[in-house]
């Protein structure tokens, strides 16, 4: 069972359909993390799809919720220019960690 008492494989469903990762059904695979007992996948979706059900502002501690890490984009940063110009190229960004749940 997972955390807020949803089974792990109905939350990976529910992520499946709203982000329609290119790894579906037998392809997406769900991995745990041995240490932290943590449920994963490693897949590829659209950056429409992040923007569509993503945000940065979230709380990192529940029972701290007014605590937020530094987790803003800067656009003006010499890096993030350079990564709208490689976008442009169409080139590919990867490893984002990302967790899914709709309780906030």
């Amino acid at each position: 069972m997972a955390k807020n008492g949803k089974d792990i494989t109905a939350l990976v469903n529910e992520f499946a359909i709203a982000c329609e990762p290119h790894e579906s059904g037998d392809k997406l695979l769900k991995f745990v993390d041995e240490k932290t007992g943590a449920h994963y996948c490693e897949c590829h979706i659209l950056g429409s799809r992040v923007i569509e059900h993503g945000t940065t502002d979230v709380p990192l501690d529940p029972e701290e919720a007014e605590y937020r890490a530094n987790r803003d984009i800067v656009t003006d940063a010499v890096a993030f220019e350079g990564m709208k110009e490689d976008a442009k190229h169409k080139r590919s960004f990867s490893n984002i960690v990302a967790e899914w749940t709709k309780e906030h």
